[in-house]
């Protein structure tokens, strides 16, 4: 909420993507546990129509993230709970874009 009020406030779209820290991958049950920066735990279901790359834009399968890698993901609420992946991006989070993302106000 304060992310999106500081984007407001300064006149910056939100990024469409979110970025999680993977704590488990369930490719059996098409599931990835990952953690927001703010250490809050979410459950993201991972459609077959998910688009799922790399670092260099490669094709991955679920079965390609590890726990511990680093993500960007278009998420959206599941009625059920989980949320609902539409695509993945695997990927660090630099200064660069920590500073974009979460800290907009700050000179570059």
């Amino acid at each position: 909420m304060i992310v999106a009020a500081v984007f407001l406030a300064v006149g910056l779209a939100a990024p469409a993507d979110q970025f999680f820290i993977i704590s488990s991958v369930d490719a059996a049950h098409a599931r990835i546990i990952v953690k927001r920066p703010t250490d809050v735990t979410a459950v993201l279901t991972i459609p077959s129509t998910a688009k799922l790359r790399g670092e260099r834009g490669e094709t991955l399968g679920i079965g390609d993230f590890r726990a511990g890698d680093t993500i960007y993901a278009v998420v959206t609420p599941s009625p059920q709970g989980p949320l609902v992946a539409s695509s993945i991006r695997r990927g660090a989070m630099t200064l660069t874009e920590l500073r974009r993302r979460y800290l907009p106000e700050l000179p570059q």
